[in-house]
């Protein structure tokens, strides 16, 4: 309205819109009367289709399958898609009676479409989250007001301000969007050999290739891009943060550092990952007796590479020609970002593994498992690096005894217990001093230096998060498995867990990441299966399950800050479960109508300190997770 008021029209000799209260009036009551269903704009019934086509053939001595599928998925909003297609080649040989040979051939592409949302920034100040450019259909189907429209009177896209510049929902996914493709191959090699009668050689060797890209398309006629160009007063030139003002001349006006074209951003993942496996079993019955032992070792090998370029001034509407101006890139170098990056992670895994079982009478069970793992992702150290496992285990079969055999209605009767330790590991690495280099972040170009960053300390014991498991269960067939009954109660103690915690400072860094955590947890689960009709052609299949989870964090060395803990994914804090939720505790509104709460301190303030570590005055409001869980599904 203020832009129509203020424009000539030199046809007429008057302005667009006239300046009186009954024309403001008129402009604004279409407005006033729109309820725009932003869902209704965004969002659509989406149509999937799913087509494969199979073959498979086979001798005596050999066999073999084939696969090929296709999937489209057209999305729930007017930005997503997705297509996927998918080859599957497997063939098994028996070279003589005692060798056999499995190929396995597995390839798959895929394509889809995402909006050209940038990724959020934590605000530590305030404890919101911020993002430039949200383009998301549901966040803005949600936030949106429904005052605004799509659509102008004569059917056209009608243009909003944001960020300086034109904007509607529905050109902007048009003209900023991602596309991702993933190309994943994998190969397998499996090999059987009998040595002996019951003892038995297995061999598995794996290789696995994936490549992700991910191009950001911004055109030039997009909201992000004429952001970069919105300087057209000085209001502008002041207030858009976009603009560019020269740390050498700090008196000047913000210069337009995209004065053509758009973004190209690509980012590339890239993962080889090779998997070898020796495994030798036995198995030999004696009368009662049954003995069974299985053995192995594993080798794991994962090398992963992440790179990324950022273009700018590439015009889409102009054959792709590329208009680029040297102060962009001067923008970025002075606010310490760069136009491109790569980095490197590589993963290795050994593990030795031995498990044996001893049956009696068919009745009684008991079975004993041990590894022994090794990774490069823990500490240096020898007992740091590698972890031994362990789990002892029994069962019986109370549905062979006798007395249960006797039961016509009972199928199957099973207890069982198992108690043991095993571990897992954590994304960090920093077996020693990681070091990095990088460039100064100077406001003047020729003040740049490269110099050397301590990025993380030597944490040479940073070992293996560790948890003692213990099981009990039933499970129960009756009617000759027209009705399956199973109930286990759980739990367990998890110590050494690993988090970022924060130190004393000495050696240059305030965080570091350490085993520091313990926690325990308990929990049921109970799940009943029936079949009500079974018929030659047709069976009816349903299930219900509960289960229970509770948590404990019983040791935490690190005291976090108020901000941690009044995230909407929750935190963790001695004495409350996992991911539990807090909020500041509100008391009323000021007389100026801006909400108080109690304080770091206990006093009452529309002003909190959320970097303060005192949590005492916070308000629990339980865990994110469920406690209690279920499902009920049904199958024809």
């Amino acid at each position: 309205m203020y832009d129509l008021i203020n424009t000539f029209d030199p046809e007429t000799g008057k302005f667009y819109l006239e300046n009186t209260p009954e024309a403001r009036k008129e402009f604004l009551s279409r407005y006033a009367y729109a309820n725009t269903d932003w869902f209704k704009v965004l969002f659509r019934n989406s149509l999937v289709q799913d087509h494969s086509i199979s073959i498979s053939s086979g001798t005596k001595n050999s066999n073999s399958y084939s696969s090929i599928s296709y999937m489209n998925d057209n999305g729930w909003s007017l930005a997503d898609k997705v297509q996927r297609l998918t080859a599957n080649l497997r063939n098994n040989y028996n070279i003589t009676d005692k060798l056999t040979v499995g190929i396995l051939l597995n390839g798959s592409v895929r394509k889809q479409d995402a909006p050209g949302t940038v990724g959020r920034v934590s605000n530590v100040v305030n404890g919101g989250y911020e993002r430039d450019f949200d383009i998301n259909p549901f966040s803005y189907a949600i936030n949106t007001s429904r005052a605004l429209t799509p659509y102008d009177e004569n059917g056209n896209l009608e243009f909003f301000t944001r960020n300086y510049a034109d904007f509607n929902i529905l050109h902007e996914l048009r003209n900023n969007k991602i596309k991702i493709s993933v190309v994943d191959v994998k190969a397998r090699v499996d090999l059987k050999y009998d040595i002996l009668p019951g003892l038995i050689w297995d061999f598995l060797g794996a290789a696995r290739y994936v490549k992700s890209n991910r191009e950001h398309e911004i055109h030039e006629s997009s909201n992000m891009a004429e952001a970069y160009r919105a300087a057209d007063n000085s209001t502008m030139r002041k207030n858009n943060k976009f603009l560019y003002t020269d740390p050498n001349n700090p008196e000047a006006e913000p210069q337009v550092v995209l004065p053509y074209g758009g973004f190209y951003n690509t980012y590339d993942d890239i993962m080889t990952n090779f998997d070898i496996r020796n495994s030798i079993s036995y198995s030999k019955e004696l009368g009662k007796h049954t003995f069974s032992v299985f053995g192995g070792q594993q080798i794991k090998y994962a090398d992963r590479q992440r790179k990324s370029v950022t273009g700018n001034g590439y015009q889409y509407d102009k054959g792709g020609t590329v208009m680029q101006d040297f102060r962009y890139f001067k923008q970025m170098i002075e606010n310490n970002y760069y136009n491109f990056s790569m980095g490197t992670t590589r993963d290795r895994f050994v593990a030795f593994y031995l498990n044996a079982d001893y049956v009696f009478d068919k009745k009684y069970v008991l079975a004993v498992t041990g590894r022994y793992d090794g990774s490069n992702a823990m500490g240096r150290k020898r007992s740091a690096r590698w972890f031994p496992t362990w789990t002892i285990g029994g069962k019986w079969n109370a549905g062979e005894e006798q007395v249960i055999k006797d039961v016509p209605w009972i199928s199957e009767l099973g207890l069982r217990v198992s108690y043991g330790l095993t571990g897992s590991m954590a994304p960090y690495a920093n077996s020693s001093v990681v070091y990095l280099g990088t460039v100064s972040n100077r406001a003047r170009g020729e003040e740049f230096e490269s110099y050397i960053d301590l990025d993380a300390l030597e944490n040479s014991e940073l070992t293996w998060e560790k948890s003692y498991s213990f099981n009990a269960g039933i499970d129960l067939n009756l009617f000759k498995n027209r009705i399956r009954f199973s109930f286990d109660v759980w739990q367990r103690k998890n110590f050494d867990l690993i988090d970022n915690i924060k130190v004393s400072g000495i050696g240059g860094k305030t965080r570091k990441y350490a085993n520091y955590a313990d926690m325990k947890s308990s929990g049921i689960d109970v799940s009943l299966t029936g079949r009500p009709i079974v018929f030659k052609d047709f069976e009816w299949i349903s299930t219900l399950s509960l289960g229970t989870n509770n948590t404990d964090i019983t040791r935490a060395e690190y005291k976090p800050r108020i901000v941690d803990m009044i995230r909407s994914d929750g935190g963790n804090l001695q004495g409350y479960p996992v991911n539990s939720l807090f909020s500041l505790q509100y008391v009323k509104l000021s007389e100026e109508g801006i909400p108080e709460f109690i304080n770091e301190n206990g006093e009452v303030s529309s002003n909190v300190y959320l970097q303060s570590t005192n949590l005492g005055y916070l308000k629990y409001e339980g865990t994110i997770d469920p406690k209690v869980t279920g499902g009920f599904s049904n199958t024809l």
